[in-house]
């Protein structure tokens, strides 16, 4: 055991409790995942969520959207609480267009949007159109 801790701090990355109870259960992950995991195109927290969908045909068309699309872990949660509810009642209308924005405006953030100069000009458009809506409150 006290190998085992001596290896992990010189590692400096994590406990192994942590890894113990963060990292080693994804083997358990179903193998589309575990694959997506290997490669590196996902990481092991979006994996898990990912993980919650049973079906596997649904799971692995969710899982190649996510990865093509870069969605965050909040989108990937939102969308797959979406599934599990789709009834949706005014309250969560209206936080689903709270989420919306906030996951636009992620992506906003890492899109190479700011280097193309029509699109600049359309987000400055639609950025003078939030503003204005906020202001008339």
């Amino acid at each position: 055991m006290k190998i085992v801790e001596v290896v992990f701090n010189g590692l400096g990355l994590m406990t192994w409790e942590s890894f113990a109870n963060n990292r080693l259960p994804l083997l358990n992950l179903p193998e589309d995942i575990l694959e997506a995991l290997r490669k590196g195109s996902l990481e092991y927290t979006k994996a898990r969520a990912i993980a919650q969908i049973k079906e596997m045909n649904e799971r692995v068309a969710f899982l190649e959207q996510a990865i093509k699309e870069s969605w965050s872990l909040s989108e990937i949660k939102q969308r797959i609480s979406e599934k599990k509810t789709p009834d949706s009642t005014p309250i969560n209308e209206s936080n689903d267009y709270k989420e919306r924005f906030t996951a636009a405006a992620t992506k906003l953030k890492k899109s190479p949007i700011w280097s193309d100069q029509k699109k600049r000009k359309l987000l400055e458009k639609l950025l003078s159109q939030l503003e204005a809506l906020t202001q008339s409150d």
